[in-house]
């Protein structure tokens, strides 16, 4: 391998890393517990309706 192309791979891998962490460090997300919550059906979807928050799924074909 010629280091031009050593380089140019060094640097991709840079880059790739630096997007992979900004992408992580700006990520915001938050996580619910609904544990004893049951789904009720609301035409062809299942909702879990608890406080302001619903948490929808679709039904099975």
């Amino acid at each position: 391998m010629t280091p031009i192309m050593a380089s140019s791979s060094l640097a991709r891998l840079v880059v790739a890393l630096l997007l992979t962490s900004s992408a992580l460090l700006c990520a915001d997300a938050s996580v619910h517990d609904y544990a004893g919550e049951r789904f009720t059906t609301n035409g062809n979807a299942f909702v879990v309706h608890s406080g302001s928050e619903g948490i929808y799924a679709s039904a099975k074909a």
